[in-house]
């Protein structure tokens, strides 16, 4: 794996270097919308998987820049360490499964981080929507102590979808730093798809009344398609009745809900003509777990392995 960079530390670099080399007035730097997908195999999207429902994706795939050989770690915590400092996580000891519910770890304080250099060097607004895993024993660790100016989700690896329950059944959904009990009950995959929306709405508000409303890094972070398996029976039945597998199926519509919501929200900034200065970032953080139904194919291995099954994911970028 030596000689293959991590596409997250490409994609950092990418953005910075790109930003800086042409500086010019901040409404005209491109909005970003960079969707982090969870645990999404390499055979999870419809372009690779007819039986998929992917629409939208499939549409910025076919017309974006492709990363056909796009690396991550095998695991959710070091490949989101490595994307947001744009460091190997063995350099600061966040190998295998550091940050963990148990663990105080997380991406060292002195570390400049993503959001913080797109925020205080760049002038961008910056939001984190969904799922962090980056530390939270200490305030300075949560995402509106590291560069966000907003974040709705969650702080550790996984959760209940829908009653946001985590380990030892410990209730975990926050507004910045406030529990957020409002939310209890309702989809992870719809609520963030529609905070995003709602940023959406209140930035083309702002940009009404003000032409110099800064442009905005909003990291929709979704916690599909890591365990459990849970969707809204409906998109099963819409497009996924014929999928055998019972896993399987489940993955099919929590690919169909993240999909419905990235409709929902290119629709918005089409219709606030907003897509003419946006970039969108796909892709996941590591590879698929075969053993919750997800599919690597014709990858060898699994999440948690170096197999390219584990590290090889489906990045693109879409304007």
């Amino acid at each position: 794996m030596a000689p293959k960079l991590l596409a997250s530390t490409f994609l950092v670099t990418c953005f910075l270097s790109c930003a800086v080399a042409q500086p010019v007035p901040a409404r005209k730097k491109p909005n970003i919308l960079f969707v982090l997908m969870d645990d999404m195999g390499w055979g999870d999207v419809g372009f690779r998987d007819s039986q998929f429902h992917t629409p939208t994706i499939d549409g910025m795939y076919s017309q974006g820049v492709r990363f056909n050989n796009s690396y991550t770690p095998p695991n959710c915590g070091p490949s989101r360490a490595a994307l947001l400092s744009g460091v190997y996580p063995w350099r600061m000891g966040l190998q295998g499964n550091a940050i963990n519910s148990g663990s105080s770890a997380a991406i060292p304080l002195g570390r400049t981080i993503l959001p913080q250099k797109l925020k205080d060097d760049l002038g961008y607004q910056t939001h984190l929507v969904g799922k962090w895993h980056q530390g939270f024993c200490k305030t300075e660790q949560t995402p509106t102590e590291r560069g966000f100016d907003s974040f709705f989700g969650f702080y550790l690896s996984k959760q209940d979808p829908f009653s946001h329950l985590s380990k030892k059944d410990a209730y975990d959904f926050r507004s910045d730093h406030e529990v957020n009990r409002s939310v209890a009950g309702q989809y992870s995959t719809y609520l963030f798809s529609e905070r995003t929306r709602q940023l959406v709405r209140e930035y083309k508000a702002s940009l009404a009344s003000n032409a110099d409303t800064k442009p905005f890094f909003i990291m929709l972070s979704y916690s599909a398609l890591h365990a459990p398996n849970q969707v809204p029976q409906h998109y099963i039945d819409q497009h996924c009745a014929d999928v055998s597998d019972h896993n399987r199926q489940i993955k099919c519509g929590m690919m169909a809900a993240v999909d419905e919501g990235l409709k929902n929200i290119t629709d918005d900034l089409k219709a606030h003509g907003l897509m003419d200065d946006l970039l969108v970032v796909f892709t996941s953080d590591d590879g698929g777990d075969h053993e919750e139904g997800s599919s690597n194919w014709p990858l060898r291995g699994n999440k948690r392995t170096l197999w390219e099954g584990g590290i090889r994911v489906t990045t693109f970028m879409y304007s």
